[in-house]
């Protein structure tokens, strides 16, 4: 009996440890990509497990509460600002979740951040400042034999992207509108992945061409000259 109710104890603790183990920056990573994919029972989960609501990513000062208003994701915002989420914050561009539930055009979720915030008219901001609406995949293309596609990629991936000094790491901040294959009348921002470079964290994210970011690790597309042989 002595000897179960050790190992019960050191179970306990092990797993006290390992929880501790996991730093706030992840939980709230975790957090951010669940209330992206409008994953409720996640969420509840992540906050349970200590994911600080409130936590701003240090390049964009995104929070969960804007990703889930920015995908439309009504039941993750309601559930979110119901366990403390601040509707009021605002991202580096100076746009808070209510300024991206009006691009969805989602009556029910701007009312309900309306009534959260009390903001009644957007915040001026310049447009081209303003992020496009991320696309409704919800889950990155497998990997497979050809270049991976617009929308393969989403907020908070690990990515490669070609710049003019060469191949250089980062992470997907942002994903822009879908838009038309052709060029003609396009957004500035259409096709496009906004990425933070991981050599420098304190220059602001900039826009990258889908054509120019692939996986971090190698992959079946990968080229002799992607490799640099």
């Amino acid at each position: 009996m002595m000897i179960r109710r050790a190992l019960m104890l050191a179970t306990l603790l092990l797993s006290a440890t390992s929880a501790q183990s996991v730093s706030p920056e992840e939980l709230a990573g975790r957090l951010y990509r669940d209330a992206s994919d409008g994953n409720v029972q996640a969420v509840q989960a992540d906050l349970q497990g200590g994911a600080p609501v409130n936590f701003q990513l240090p390049q964009t000062r995104s929070t969960a509460l804007m990703t889930a208003a920015q995908n439309g994701r009504t039941d993750v915002v309601a559930f979110l600002l119901a366990h403390g989420a601040n509707p009021d914050l605002r991202d580096w561009h100076g746009q808070t979740a209510l300024d991206f539930a009006r691009t969805t055009g989602n009556a029910r979720l701007i009312a309900l951040l309306q009534g959260a915030s009390g903001q009644a008219t957007p915040a001026p901001t310049a447009p081209a400042a303003r992020p496009a609406t991320l696309p409704t995949a919800s889950r990155p293309a497998p990997v497979g034999t050809t270049w991976p596609g617009f929308g393969a990629f989403r907020p908070w991936d690990a990515v490669q992207f070609w710049t003019a000094t060469g191949w250089r790491a980062g992470t997907i901040t942002a994903v822009g509108a879908a838009g038309p294959r052709s060029s003609r009348g396009a957004a500035p921002t259409e096709r496009q992945y906004r990425i933070a470079q991981d050599a420098h964290p304190d220059w602001t994210p900039d826009w990258y061409d889908w054509g120019l970011v692939a996986h971090l690790s190698r992959a079946p597309y990968w080229t002799a000259f992607f490799l640099g042989d």
